[in-house]
């Protein structure tokens, strides 16, 4: 080594090297793109889509991927309403991905769950604020119960109510 060792960077620092390295996520991309678990190829599709968490369009692209991001957002219903995770954003949370996302359930009306995803979105991929709300939105349709149509009551007419009549002559 031409530098002294107390000056080596990897060998003398505080953290330990796997934290302080960490593959870009052009690399990992690269060597997933064409095939990994999460991804839905068929004939008819332009671009493969993606089942992958971390991924609000569910298409298979560097952009979208929650796998090589580490800033990634994901939208899911919950029993309680919309919840909402997002990454943390650091390198050293790969080891424990349990706790490498924060989870907020959103339980509001509509416009108000709305601009709370798109709040919580902005701050980590604004990029993905679209396609954030958009899940909300179908997520929260598929929640609420609908009205149900009322069906009118059939009224008896004069004939009906001779055929049911049980007395003779009449």
């Amino acid at each position: 080594l031409d530098v002294p060792a107390e000056e080596h960077p990897i060998l003398f620092s505080e953290s330990p090297p796997s934290a302080q390295m960490a593959a870009p996520s052009e690399l990992i991309w690269f060597l997933i793109r064409h095939n990994n678990a999460a991804m839905v190829k068929q004939n008819n599709y332009s671009v493969p889509f993606s089942k992958e968490s971390f991924n609000v369009r569910n298409l298979s692209t560097s952009r979208s991927s929650g796998f090589t991001k580490l800033r990634a957002v994901d939208v899911q219903a919950g029993e309680k309403g919309v919840v909402v995770s997002v990454k943390k954003g650091r390198v050293g949370t790969q080891n424990t991905p349990a706790t490498s996302a924060n989870k907020v359930v959103i339980n509001r009306p509509f416009r108000a769950g709305a601009k709370a995803v798109a709040a919580i979105v902005a701050d980590s991929r604004s990029d993905l604020v679209d396609g954030a709300k958009a899940r909300f939105s179908v997520i929260k349709r598929s929640q609420t119960k609908k009205a149900g149509v009322v069906k009118a009551r059939k009224q008896k007419t004069k004939k009906n109510a001779r055929k049911n009549c049980n007395i003779v002559g009449y």
